[in-house]
């Protein structure tokens, strides 16, 4: 039988080739007939998806981006407290399944921004931070109607709740997976690539050419991204 470590590095694997699946691709092509990533964002997460495809279809891709995180994830956790994974394979799956997100190997490597498959593998791990994580997100995007700003500092906070989580021994909240230091990786980590994939997004915000909620997604003008 593979030792735990083989068997981590497998499941790491099947990790990134979960996020890899493009899911939001697919369904602009069902829908659209086109490829979503010339559209709005460039993504192929729900948001685009959304405004794209429409409502229905976003939430479609929404809770299958979930799914295909919370799933992997929650293996893990189990595997690792029954000692078949070291410890630390739970944080580590959460970053390979955004990177796998967000450069997916199906896709050739341009996929979404990760929110939706951070925030499943952060509520596996600490079911309080992902909660605390979606409310903030949820009240800043529907206050200031960006879904990026909200994205963004959902995604800070949640991560500073798990951080706080881990290294507070006294913390009132118990609500967590485990308090093993190793899952520092993905409260910064899995912050750090969700803030790095909206760097184009902080862009337009301070252009003033970012997309409210409820904007249609139109063509992307190359000449405005070159500009």
């Amino acid at each position: 039988m593979p030792t735990p470590i083989i068997l981590s590095f497998i499941a790491i694997i099947i990790g990134y080739l979960c996020g890899s699946i493009p899911v939001g691709l697919w369904i602009g092509k069902l829908v659209l007939k086109a490829d979503i990533r010339d559209y709005g964002s460039g993504t192929t997460g729900a948001t685009n998806v959304i405004r794209t495809c429409g409502l229905k279809w976003g939430i479609i891709v929404f809770f299958i981006d979930i799914f295909k995180s919370i799933i992997p994830t929650l293996i893990t956790v189990i595997a690792s407290n029954n000692e078949i994974v070291p410890i630390w394979t739970p944080p580590i799956i959460g970053i390979s399944i955004m990177i796998g997100h967000n450069w997916p190997v199906f896709a050739n490597f341009h996929g979404g921004k990760g929110v939706a498959v951070g925030l499943a593998t952060l509520f596996v791990m600490s079911p309080f931070s992902g909660v605390l994580a979606f409310s903030i997100a949820l009240i800043i995007m529907l206050s200031t109607k960006y879904v990026s700003v909200g994205s963004m500092i959902g995604s800070a906070v949640g991560g500073i709740g798990l951080f706080l989580q881990i290294t507070m021994e006294d913390f009132p909240i118990e609500m967590i997976q485990t308090r093993d230091f190793s899952y520092v990786i993905f409260a910064i980590g899995g912050t750090a690539l969700t803030l790095y994939k909206h760097k184009d997004n902080v862009e337009r915000l301070l252009k003033g050419r970012e997309m409210k909620l409820g904007e249609p997604a139109k063509k992307i003008n190359l000449q405005e991204i070159h500009d």
